[in-house]
């Protein structure tokens, strides 16, 4: 070990636990991705004996100019921004996902994360400025990565098949689908809700849903191998007055996801449902027709999820070993206990 980094490690024993001879040389001197990877390889298949985490503030892309150094120097000057879980990285580098609604919110923050991981991003969405925007982004961060844009409303099931039947040869293999479009309109009562609405979360949240599974799946189940993580809501598992139409599409993607889960389960293909609670994202400006005085006031006197962090729990699901499956998963900010119960200060 260098004496830099030797110096440093007694410091922060929780960030940076040593290495073997053998992977110190292999480690030290390279870009932080093939520092990666060669992590990947000692520990995969050379079954060395190394616990490393490494920690990239802000800017450094690249720890080329005298490794050791750099990472000593990051390590006391204790800025970290971001730590690298290395399991994961390993499972999902290389691997094909698709994402719908990856214009923004979770979709988008799910992209990132994606990315990061090494995976190959298939970005679908409406608004393709947007998507073009996170591509170049993306491609610019990690030059590794495949970025693909779609324009795409998930509405239209032929615009679906075109559009994944179109998709690049190195990308027609989808290893991981994020389901995540979806969307509410007001909170009118039943007996006051506008069919276009009604018509409008349907044709999104359960329609748009079965049209891409239908799509994507198929090839899953004669590989033998995928993962289909379905975004649905805590309001797909209790009710509340003013969301009816949207807490039936919800609860009509958990009974999806449960049966396809049932009718996989003589594959390796995994079916996950991901149910957030309050999430601070644009669905609720979308629900209340961009009016973000009423959006926000949605979160007024607590702290509610981020898109960042369903995207995190998003990318946790996928990256267990392939004999794990998170079937159902339901996450909440501290101060929310059900659809409606929330402390506020």
């Amino acid at each position: 070990m260098s004496p830099a980094l030797r110096e440093a490690a007694p410091e922060r024993p929780d960030v940076w636990v040593g290495a073997t001879a053998m992977a110190e040389d292999v480690l030290l001197e390279s870009t932080s991705a093939k520092f990666m990877q060669a992590y990947y390889t000692l520990l995969h298949l050379h079954r060395v004996a190394v616990t490393v985490v490494v920690v990239v503030p802000d800017g450094v892309t690249d720890l080329d100019e005298d490794c050791a150094n750099t990472v000593a120097t990051i390590i006391n000057t204790n800025k970290p921004t971001l730590f690298a879980e290395f399991g994961r990285m390993y499972r999902l580098e290389g691997k094909v996902v698709l994402i719908t609604g990856a214009s923004a919110g979770i979709g988008e923050a799910t992209a990132r994360e994606f990315a990061a991981a090494g995976a190959h991003v298939i970005l679908t969405a409406r608004r393709e400025e947007k998507l073009k925007a996170l591509a170049q982004e993306l491609s610019s961060k990690y030059p590794s990565v495949t970025v693909h844009t779609v324009g795409l409303d998930v509405q239209d099931r032929e615009a679906v098949q075109r559009a994944l039947a179109s998709l690049p040869a190195n990308l027609q293999e989808v290893d991981v689908l994020v389901n995540n479009a979806g969307m509410v309109v007001g909170v009118d009562k039943l007996l006051d809700v506008d069919p276009k609405g009604i018509d409008q979360m349907f044709n999104t949240n359960v329609y748009g849903l079965m049209y891409v599974i239908q799509a994507v799946v198929p090839g899953m189940k004669a590989r033998n191998r995928g993962h289909v993580i379905n975004i649905g809501s805590v309001s797909g598992k209790q009710v509340y007055s003013g969301g009816g139409i949207y807490c039936a599409t919800k609860h009509a993607v958990d009974a999806i996801t449960r049966t396809l889960h049932l009718e996989l389960v003589d594959t390796a293909v995994r079916v996950t449902e991901i149910n957030p609670g309050l999430v601070n994202t644009e669905f609720s400006t979308v629900r209340f027709s961009g009016d973000k005085a009423k959006a926000d006031n949605v979160y007024k006197g607590m702290n509610p999820l981020t898109g960042q962090d369903v995207a995190e729990i998003i990318v946790f699901a996928a990256s267990r070993p392939d004999h794990v499956n998170i079937a159902d998963l339901l996450v909440f900010p501290v101060n929310q206990a059900d659809s409606r119960t929330v402390h506020r200060a």
